[in-house]
């Protein structure tokens, strides 16, 4: 317990160098991952909030170790494995929606069931859209909770 309140006081003034190339993903999934968390970071979000199919996005989004908690919504069974991640906090999520309104009132109220954002808090979601997923089209978009 010591060790975790050093270390994480420690992270709050340190600037690491993240390297953008992380190999285990694609451009796409990298680029969209540093566009979330420049976004985050440029609205002082609560939280970068990404329901997920493969984890690939959220991944990315935790290599670049953003200063706000990552919440990734993924299939039933998967979050233990993503909870290893640097700063993220993997939760069953329903079934994701079929469209980005659907995908965003989802994000939020998961947002507040996890008390990670309290009320008129703002979240940055990143998701690909299910219906054009084989297209590859992603969505960074900032909304208030």
């Amino acid at each position: 317990e010591t060790l975790a309140l050093v270390s994480r006081e420690a992270e709050r003034y340190i600037e690491p160098e993240i390297s953008h190339d992380y190999p285990f993903a694609s451009v796409k999934a990298r680029s969209i991952a540093a566009s979330a968390v420049a976004l985050a970071e440029g609205i002082a979000a609560e939280a970068i909030v990404i329901p997920t199919f493969t984890g690939d996005t959220a991944r990315c989004v935790s290599h670049l170790r953003p200063r706000c908690p990552v919440l990734a919504l993924c299939a039933s069974g998967r979050e233990n494995q993503m909870s290893l991640l640097w700063g993220l906090r993997a939760y069953p999520g329903p079934a994701i929606r079929k469209n980005l309104d659907g995908i965003i009132a989802l994000s939020k109220r998961m947002a507040r069931r996890t008390g990670q954002v309290p009320p008129g808090g703002r979240i940055v979601v990143s998701c690909s859209m299910p219906k054009t997923r084989s297209d590859g089209d992603r969505v960074v978009v900032a909304v208030t909770v």
